[in-house]
């Protein structure tokens, strides 16, 4: 039996029209993606919440720390039992893939996420989120 990695309402880059829920490990992969696309600082709760992918964007070049910081991200989740993560900016596109192998207590799995269209103009990041395992 899966274990219980819990509920939440379904929300990458903004609340679903219904307010739609997921559970189990698309919950745990849509927290992840939230803690990483979170500017660092913004949540009043936890002012070490965050890892920043838009500002990493923004920037000329993914910073080198990045990969690192998202890792320490994702294993501030209590649900993440190991992660390594690679990211990778494409210039000609404008897009970021970052590719976290993780573990759970249902065993390891691959997160990637897209994160596009962040230009100074932009509202949000565009993102694709995608569950291997």
């Amino acid at each position: 039996m899966p274990a219980d990695l819990g509920t939440d309402l379904a929300c990458v880059s903004d609340l679903s029209p219904t307010l739609a829920t997921v559970s189990g490990r698309r919950a745990l992969v849509e927290a992840v993606a939230r803690r990483w696309t979170t500017v660092p600082g913004t949540l009043l709760a936890d002012s070490e919440y965050g890892g920043g992918l838009s500002a990493a964007l923004l920037a000329s070049g993914v910073p080198d720390d990045l990969a690192a910081r998202l890792e320490r991200q994702a294993l501030r989740d209590e649900r993440v039992a190991g992660a390594d993560v690679t990211v990778e900016l494409n210039h000609l596109t404008g897009t970021l893939t970052v590719i976290g192998s993780l573990v759970d207590a249902d065993g390891p799995f691959k997160l990637t996420l897209n994160v596009s269209d962040m230009t100074s103009s932009a509202e949000k990041p565009a993102i694709e989120l995608f569950l291997e395992g």
